[in-house]
Parts: structure tokens; C-alpha cells; sequence
């Protein structure tokens, strides 16, 4: 076999169709691999945006648990409100004259009982012999505080307690700067 004119063409045809051949099976494999890469990446991205829902879903769940729990510990922790009432408030004043010479003569206001003081003249005396104790009663919650009993030298035998001192005066107000 000469190689001649007419078997370069035919070579030269041989050569053009199979390079076009292989051209096309390669874009069309190209383009098959390429398909099947893009399916399985959306089944991927369908599954991960199916999976991020989920947990979204269950991070919702806790979050509006946790804010649940927050609110309700919340209401637990803040004190009830206060409601101011109107309590009785009874003033009860006794006036005694006491009379004596020396000798210590002590008399009672009256009864001590729950809510309510008495107060014991002692021996003291005020201007020309008069001693004056004012009490003041009513919805006290320290039943019996501040209560002092008679006694002294005629009187019932009981020990005799002095008054507590009085409360400090309060601080003086602060300096004011400028005009």
C-alpha cells in the first residue's frame, strides 16, 4: 500500500471523526459526571436544610423553655405587692397626782397586757408633787414591750425597770453647694 493523495484524506477523515467522537464522549461524560455531582450535592443540601431545621427547631423548643423558666423564677423571686390596711389605733392617756414627802410612793397606770403599755410613776415627781405618764396603744406587734410594773417601797413588791433611753436625733441634713 502507496500512501497516496486519496489514503492522506481518507487518514485525514479517519483522524477528524474520531477526534470529534472522543470530543463529544468526553462532553458528554463531562457533562454526566457533572450532573450526577450536582444531584448529589442538592440531596445533600435538602438533607443539611432538612437537618438546620430540626435543630432549629429543637434550639426554639429550649430557648422557649428556658425563657419559661426564667419568667417563672422571675414571678417567684418578685415579693408580692403591698397592700396598706387601716388598723385601729386607740390613745389612751392617764393623768395620776402624786402626793407624797420623801418617801417613794409609786402607783400603777394599769393593766399590761398584749398591744398595750402601762406606765409606773416610781418616785419621781414633776413640778409641785404631779407626775403625768401618757400611753399610747393599740396595734403593736411586740406585745408587753416597753411595759414597766409598779413597785417601790409600798408597793406590790415587784422590781421596778427605768425607761429605755430615747432614739438618737436623726443626722443633720447635708450642705447644699452653690446658690
Amino acid at each position: 500500500m502507496t500512501y497516496s493523495a486519496r489514503s492522506r484524506d481518507r487518514y485525514r477523515w479517519a483522524v477528524t471523526g474520531l477526534s470529534g467522537v472522543l470530543a463529544a464522549g468526553a462532553l458528554l461524560g463531562t457533562g454526566a459526571i457533572t450532573g450526577q455531582a450536582a444531584r448529589l450535592k442538592h440531596e445533600d443540601d435538602a438533607a443539611a436544610r432538612a437537618d438546620r431545621a430540626r435543630e432549629l427547631a429543637a434550639y426554639e423548643a429550649k430557648k422557649a423553655a428556658y425563657e419559661a423558666a426564667l419568667a417563672e423564677a422571675e414571678r417567684a423571686a418578685t415579693p408580692p405587692p403591698v397592700v396598706w390596711k387601716k388598723r385601729p389605733h386607740r390613745t389612751r392617756v392617764t393623768t395620776r397626782y402624786v402626793v407624797g414627802a420623801g418617801g417613794g410612793s409609786s402607783s400603777q397606770a394599769g393593766q399590761a397586757g398584749p398591744g398595750r403599755s402601762s406606765v409606773s410613776a416610781g418616785s419621781g415627781r414633776g413640778a409641785r408633787g404631779q407626775s403625768t405618764a401618757s400611753t399610747s396603744g393599740g396595734g403593736s406587734n411586740n406585745a408587753g414591750a416597753g411595759t414597766s410594773s409598779g413597785g417601790g417601797t409600798r408597793g406590790g413588791g415587784g422590781t421596778s425597770t427605768p425607761a429605755p433611753p430615747p432614739p438618737p436625733p436623726p443626722p443633720p441634713p447635708p450642705a447644699s453647694s452653690g446658690s
